[in-house]
């Protein structure tokens, strides 16, 4: 239980629960908390980049948008088959997979 609370779980939810939630809330929270702190750290060591960078040559010292530019939407236009097939199969090669035709 206590592993339950300290995931920042309700309590009372804890008794109604079965054995098998309770431990997939917990890995949930686990991983949860593996990201943040990943971000953290990111997060962190980008601070210090720019902080080396500026104090080195200030000159150079990126815009908020060049150190950080916007995320993708992603693509355009919906993959076609041949497409993802082409990926699917790139995949199955980078990871030693046989390719089997019927």
């Amino acid at each position: 239980m206590s592993s339950w609370i300290a995931a920042g779980l309700d309590e009372a939810r804890f008794w109604h629960a079965t054995p098998r939630y309770i431990k997939l809330c917990i890995d949930a929270a686990v991983k949860r908390l593996q990201r943040e702190s990943d971000l953290l750290d990111a997060q962190a060591w980008n601070v210090g980049r720019l902080v080396l960078r500026a104090y080195h040559n200030p000159t150079k010292y990126p815009s908020y948008r060049e150190a950080f530019p916007p995320r993708s939407a992603g693509p355009k236009r919906p993959k076609t088959g041949r497409e993802i097939m082409s990926s699917l199969m790139q995949l199955n090669a980078a990871l030693g997979g046989k390719v089997i035709r019927k």
